[in-house]
């Protein structure tokens, strides 16, 4: 008995069915029932949703392709904006040799590498407070003893000028005395010129009366006598006045001398007292210091070594010490990049040595000027660094946000490129006309849009009005004045 596989039995039962449902008189073959069934279920099947969803889809978008494929945009105004990504290496904001001011052997030093050193601290009058952490102490005898004999010399000068100020009183007093003296003198002459007066008229008088026999000629010799006595005395006096004020201007001449001398010896105090300072300022160099808070990140020489006083080339170096906060990260930038970039801009320092972190920062400075060689501009970024995690002399890439606002832009679309040049199309009364254009920054979706000038030899550059119909999408190699319902078509 041979059996009869599944699928042949299922065909004969749905035969059965479907003819057990014909009317008497509408019976057909059995070829033309089959081929009405697979009609029958074609066109009473239920409808797919999601079928009908996407064949309406795909009927819109070629609808809206179409409509964007000839879309036209004209320039429009908008900012451009980009990031300057350059690689950079991190400096430390200050890097100091440390030298010797005075020659000396090293007595001992204070700090090794690695330390961590504090600068002076000032006041708010700029008063220095606190001096800066000592590194290393110089043995100097030779300084010392130099700031003693200089103490010793400006006493001295000092002394000097106490005696002098002495000499000058005794001098003054010396003056005040001889003036004392001519006034004295100057009284004096007054009375023996009165007592002169007086034996003149007395003389006259009487020898008169004894020329007429009046008096005796004895009285008359005894007044003539008087007369000439009180002369005599007139004349001494007057003598005694020069010499008296000649005495005065000797006195005073002396007075100003000693002024001099006075005025010389605090002048010579003075210097002395400048020397004094000068060599205690060398003495205090003796002290080598930190100038200001840092990481000593060299050594040079230990206790007992002979330094040389840096003088000239001669710059023997004991430490080397770095400020480290803030860092500077040096950047190179481009020549044609440096138009947009200022200080004050925002930056941000990507450090591979640290996990690729990404850090904020701000350009402190530039060098202004373009290296003429590399046809770059020095770039400096700050970057705060209060716990010294960073380190200089890492490696670093910057990255700088910069933009150009108010500029005319067409999207990236309508551009094509054929031999490093780039081209659109425009569209005038619905026909296209190939263009060359000029562009300058772009971004992700647009691009700056300086010039144009149409595709044909000899055509000058024009600037860009704004007016222009550009077409979003470049539609392919059309010759000048296609319609632009022909842009479908083959040319």
């Amino acid at each position: 008995m041979m059996l009869l596989s599944a699928r042949p039995i299922m065909k004969l039962f749905a035969f059965l069915v479907a003819s057990s449902f014909c009317l008497p008189g509408c019976a057909k073959p059995a070829s033309a029932a089959k081929s009405e069934e697979k009609v029958a279920n074609t066109i009473t099947a239920p409808p797919n949703p999601a079928t009908s969803d996407k064949t309406k889809s795909k009927q819109s978008n070629d609808n809206q392709s179409s409509s964007e494929k000839f879309a036209t945009v004209q320039p429009t105004k908008g900012t451009i904006q980009w990031t300057i990504e350059q690689p950079g290496v991190l400096e430390a904001f200050e890097s100091t040799p440390i030298v010797a001011k005075v020659g000396g052997y090293i007595e001992k030093i204070y700090v090794d590498i690695d330390d961590r050193v504090d600068g002076p601290k000032f006041n708010s009058q700029g008063q220095m407070i606190k001096p800066g952490t000592l590194l290393a102490k110089l043995a100097i005898p030779e300084l010392d003893e130099e700031v003693n004999l200089k103490e010793a010399m400006s006493q001295l000068a000092n002394s000097e000028i106490e005696v002098t100020k002495r000499n000058l009183e005794v001098a003054l007093a010396t003056i005040q005395m001889a003036t004392q003296k001519v006034e004295e003198m100057i009284a004096g002459e007054k009375r023996a010129k009165a007592d002169f007066d007086r034996w003149e008229s007395e003389n006259r008088r009487l020898s008169g009366l004894a020329k007429s026999g009046i008096t005796d000629k004895q009285t008359a010799e005894e007044t003539q006598n008087q007369f000439l006595a009180s002369a005599s005395t007139l004349e001494e006096t007057r003598k005694r006045i020069a010499l008296a004020r000649a005495t005065l201007q000797e006195s005073i001449a002396k007075r100003n001398r000693i002024q001099a001398e006075v005025t010389s010896a605090e002048v010579k105090f003075k210097s002395t007292l400048a020397e004094v300072r000068r060599v205690k300022a060398l003495q205090q160099y003796s002290e080598i210091r930190a100038p200001y808070d840092a990481i000593v990140t060299a050594r040079f020489k230990h206790t007992g070594h002979f330094v040389q006083s840096a003088t000239g080339t001669n710059m023997e170096r004991l430490f080397t010490i770095a400020r480290v906060d803030p860092l500077r990260i040096v950047v190179q930038v481009p020549e044609s990049e440096v138009a947009f970039v200022h200080k004050g801009v925002p930056a941000s320092v990507r450090l591979p040595a640290l996990s690729h972190q990404l850090l904020k920062g701000t350009i402190a400075r530039t060098s202004w000027q373009v290296r003429a060689d590399a046809r770059t501009l020095r770039v400096e970024i700050d970057l705060p660094n209060p716990k010294a995690v960073i380190r200089p002399g890492v490696y670093a890439f910057a990255y700088i946000p910069v933009q150009i606002q108010e500029v005319l832009t067409i999207p990236l679309t309508a551009i094509n490129i054929q031999d490093d040049m780039e081209f659109v199309y425009l569209v005038r009364d619905q026909k296209l006309y190939r263009y060359q254009i000029r562009t300058g920054r772009r971004d992700e979706t647009k691009t700056m849009i300086i010039q144009k000038k149409i595709a044909q030899p000899g055509a000058n550059w024009e600037e860009i009005s704004g007016s222009e119909e550009v077409m979003v999408h470049f539609p392919g190699n059309f010759p000048d004045g296609t319609l632009l319902e022909n842009v479908g078509q083959k040319p």
